[in-house]
């Protein structure tokens, strides 16, 4: 009885390696970004897996930050790559943590932050700062490097 608890369990461990070995990485041994973030965007399930909830959103009218729970998560979803109402810039702060940047229409944009796991080199969304608005510039000198851009669109609340 024993060797089957050993047998299954070596067969799961086994299994969980040759799952994580699937993640392709980057030069700095990290989850590719711009994989990862195709996949956060198409894959409803992982995108959900990605999120470290609760999440710190937007600022209230009280000043505090709102906390969003994964029962109150809309899904974030792709749109088409073509549309030129939409510019989205991936801008690396620091080697973990990338801003996602959407500007839609050069009027508003709304902003993820999404985080590295130290241990994992797995990415996370760790942040949704919300949208701020007026005429945004995409072109700002306080980019530090944008990383392969990516056209996405949150679910219709945002149109």
């Amino acid at each position: 009885m024993k060797s089957i608890y050993c047998s299954i369990l070596l067969a799961l461990f086994c299994s969980l390696l040759l799952s994580c070995s699937d993640i392709k990485k980057d030069s700095k041994g990290r989850e590719d970004f711009s994989i990862f973030i195709n996949k956060f965007y198409s894959d409803i399930d992982f995108q959900l897996t990605r999120i470290e909830f609760p999440v710190p959103g937007s600022k209230l009218e009280n000043g505090k930050v709102e906390l969003l729970e994964k029962e109150d998560w809309i899904i974030l979803k792709p749109i088409d790559q073509k549309n030129p109402d939409f510019d989205v810039r991936n801008v690396e702060i620091t080697d973990e943590l990338i801003e996602q940047r959407i500007v839609v229409k050069k009027s508003f944009i709304i902003k993820l932050q999404f985080s590295l796991n130290p241990v994992t080199k797995l990415w996370y969304l760790s942040s949704y700062p919300g949208v701020t608005g007026a005429r945004a510039n995409t072109n700002s000198e306080t980019e530090e490097k944008t990383i392969n851009p990516v056209t996405v669109t949150p679910d219709s609340t945002y149109e």
